[in-house]
């Protein structure tokens, strides 16, 4: 069991008179000044067994804050000068950590469910940007497996399942009540293999191969189709060096093999008459040496 009394206070104050008309998104012809104070207590309560041979099963409930915060580019005074509400959430999580065959495969699981109340939700429609509060749940279910069929092998594998939705939210006019969290893809997935093999006397020779998967997401609550940014793939893999004493290391690597073109970030342009969108972009292909050395 345990326990967390928190306080804080925040001070805001937007200076807009003279800066409006400079560039789209300036703050109007006013000067807004705000201060508040947020309080609050969170529990936590967890249960452990370990009634079986190398497992161990746990339930805990606990409870997480988010001190109110102040929109820095409102468009209005009121705006300004309205705290947001703290953030509230409370999770639920079931899990189970095992290892089995002498310790050569090890298999952890969690479900879990998260209520949010108030949650603190920043986003733009049209050109202006809003900051409110949701109510929204998020649960789903967590994978990992990590086995060693032989002598210097690794193999892993993790998944994850998400459903999370707002179950109320109502900003700039339109509901959202229903719809997907932003930045809140269902599935994802990665996929690893290790390698370790000893080089006589000198050192080992250590070889990764890594493959990621990430679902589809949307950056707006509203889900609109302009605002989903589409799942990817990615290749990495990592081949090195490493000397006897551990001291030093040389690495070559490459991330993006395939070298697949995806957004990490979108904003549409349907305001400015467009309709298409402007996308932050992951990394290309890219590879290097890496040279470690522990003093």
């Amino acid at each position: 069991m345990g326990g967390r009394y928190t306080r804080e206070t925040k001070e805001a104050t937007s200076i807009g008179e003279g800066a409006e008309g400079l560039y789209l998104g300036l703050p109007g012809a006013f000067n807004a000044k705000a201060d508040k104070s947020w309080s609050n207590f969170s529990g936590k309560i967890s249960i452990d067994y370990m009634g079986f041979e190398n497992t161990l099963i746990y339930l805990s409930r606990s409870e997480g804050f988010k001190s109110g915060a102040f929109n820095s580019i409102a468009g209005t005074k009121v705006g300004a000068e309205t705290p947001l509400d703290p953030e509230l959430a409370t999770q639920i999580e079931l899990g189970i950590k095992s290892q089995w065959f002498d310790d050569r495969l090890r298999v952890n699981a969690v479900l879990f469910d998260i209520d949010y109340e108030d949650l603190q939700v920043f986003h733009s429609v049209g050109l202006e940007v809003f900051v409110d509060n949701a109510e929204a749940t998020s649960k789903g279910a967590e994978l990992e497996v990590i086995a060693l069929p032989v002598e210097g092998l690794e193999l892993s594998a993790s998944y994850s399942y998400l459903d999370a939705s707002y179950d109320e939210f109502l900003s700039g006019g339109v509901d959202n009540s229903g719809n997907q969290l932003t930045r809140a893809p269902k599935n994802a997935y990665t996929l690893s293999s290790s390698y370790s093999m000893p080089v006589g006397d000198a050192g080992q020779l250590n070889f990764r191969l890594d493959y990621v998967n990430q679902g589809e997401l949307y950056m707006k609550p509203s889900n609109a189709d302009i605002s989903q940014i589409d799942g990817y793939e990615l290749y990495n893999a990592r081949v090195a060096f490493q000397s006897a004493d551990e001291t030093w290391e040389l690495a070559l690597w490459g991330k993006n093999l395939t070298d697949e073109e995806y957004a990490i970030h979108s904003s549409d342009l349907v305001q400015l008459g467009s309709n298409s969108t402007s996308d932050i972009l992951g990394n290309p292909r890219t590879y290097g040496v890496t040279f470690t050395y522990n003093m």
